[in-house]
């Protein structure tokens, strides 16, 4: 890359966005869902966008570059397990945190999605106070600033 950077490239190298809110992404076949998790977001201050398949997230996840994607395991197309591998496996987007958020709760199921790459993984029905701050946790610790140092010369 040339020298002098614009502000943009910078950004895209560190994986931040000019965004004035945080963009979630998520991932589920059920209308419920999303008409009960989308307002607990946006109450917290995030854009969500929503995709009702794993192959539709994906898709989303490249045009969008969110901050955090929340994937459902049970789902056409691509399941939750799926998306998370794709994720973790692409270099542009493994630094992308990932909520599992399923009603498969039994200890093998949350051991599937860590072993995916599941950041963390809440079990439905969630408790709206337990998503607000399981998703602030992950959407801090995918800032740069709260994961690295970066010190930039220039002359």
């Amino acid at each position: 890359m040339l020298v002098p950077f614009s502000d943009a490239e910078v950004l895209e190298v560190f994986g931040a966005t000019t965004r004035s809110k945080r963009l979630i992404i998520v991932a589920d076949d059920s209308p419920m869902i999303h008409r009960h998790t989308v307002p607990i977001l946006e109450d917290d201050g995030y854009e969500v966008r929503g995709a009702v398949d794993g192959m539709e997230a994906l898709e989303l996840i490249k045009q969008c570059s969110p901050d955090l994607v929340i994937t459902d395991v049970e789902m056409p197309k691509l399941d939750g397990y799926g998306v998370c591998k794709a994720l973790k496996a692409d270099p542009a987007t493994a630094h992308l945190p990932v909520l599992m958020c399923s009603s498969l709760g039994e200890a093998t199921d949350l051991e599937r999605g860590f072993d995916a790459g599941a950041d963390d993984y809440l079990v439905k029905p969630v408790i709206p106070e337990e998503l607000s701050t399981r998703v602030r946790a992950l959407v801090q610790g995918s800032l740069p600033a709260s994961r690295e140092k970066v010190l930039v010369v220039d002359d």
